[in-house]
């Protein structure tokens, strides 16, 4: 599927019958495998995703948990969510992983970030993305839905893609223009 740069589209799954009975499939695994308060809770939370992203699977790992995978396209690159779900959900954070990479592993800050820590408090306003995710204990609560947890993985993709942006402003200040231009604050 190609999307035209010229005029981003958010991609958006209509109702037809392919996604009808793909909803039918999910529910129908949902009710066989976990239990019914797990269960009323994660179609509740999928019928609101169903509309919002590309593709949505349930299935069943061998250790018996509850695995749902979610595709979705943005900047025309196709981002996969997986989610296993442990038996005390919504009172247990989920196992995630974003683009088949433990969700732990991308939190972790890169060099780049590490020796430029004054840029990524400014931008942020944080120390450290583990500490104030969804991930960490603390964080967790029962309120706290997929959607959610995945508004957060694109918060902190687009803050690591600006920290990133802002060291090759830097470079380019550095090598073109004089040191005393504010050229963050036209950037941001």
């Amino acid at each position: 599927m190609i999307i035209s740069n010229k005029y981003p589209i958010k991609f958006k799954n209509t109702k037809n019958t392919k996604n009808i009975i793909m909803e039918e499939y999910n529910d129908e695994i949902l009710e066989r495998y976990c239990n019914s308060a797990i269960s009323k809770r994660l179609k509740r939370e999928l019928k609101l995703m169903y509309l919002l992203y590309a593709q949505i699977d349930v299935s069943i790992t061998s250790d018996k948990n509850i695995l749902i995978s979610i595709y979705d396209i943005i900047d025309n690159r196709l981002c996969k969510y997986n989610f296993i779900i442990p038996k005390f959900y919504p009172f247990t954070c989920p196992v995630i992983y974003y683009q088949d990479r433990p969700y732990i592993e991308f939190l972790k800050m890169t060099d780049y970030e590490l020796n430029n820590r004054t840029i990524f408090k400014k931008l942020t306003g944080h120390n450290c993305y583990c500490c104030n995710s969804f991930n960490c204990d603390d964080n967790w609560s029962a309120s706290i839905t997929l959607i959610k947890i995945i508004d957060e993985i694109r918060t902190i993709n687009k803050c690591k893609r600006n920290i990133i942006y802002n060291l090759f402003a830097n470079k380019i200040k550095q090598k073109y223009l004089i040191s005393d231009i504010d050229l963050e604050s036209w950037l941001y």
